[in-house]
């Protein structure tokens, strides 16, 4: 038997440092943290019909300059996305309602 809410795994997919970012979301926590990025990026996510209310994305990035997170597909239209500052590291916390993420947070400087 395996019990997956809330003690699942946490997925932690392999991105790139700037393009499109194509993720499946499948488990309640998910962490989107990219390689320090080098051009804008996108998050786009195909979401598990199994999904629960209460997924939880977390989105870390790190800029060389004015990168800009943009958030696509699977997140709620016009969300405000990330424009880096160079050197810099930000955190946004999103939330999944059963239609889309949603932002939880504004992005947050870590450093």
């Amino acid at each position: 038997m395996s019990v997956n809410f809330p003690f699942g795994v946490v997925d932690a997919p392999t991105l790139t440092a700037t393009g499109a970012q194509a993720v499946t979301i499948t488990n309640q926590n998910t962490i989107l943290k990219t390689p320090t990025i080098t051009g804008g990026i996108t998050f786009n996510l195909t979401i598990s019909s199994e999904l629960k209310s209460g997924a939880v994305i977390w989105v870390v990035v790190k800029t060389t300059g004015t990168e800009t997170v943009t958030y696509g597909t699977g997140f709620f239209a016009g969300q405000t996305g990330i424009t880096g500052v160079a050197g810099k590291t930000f955190s946004q916390l999103f939330i999944y309602d059963g239609e889309d993420f949603k932002a939880s947070s504004a992005k947050i400087q870590l450093d």
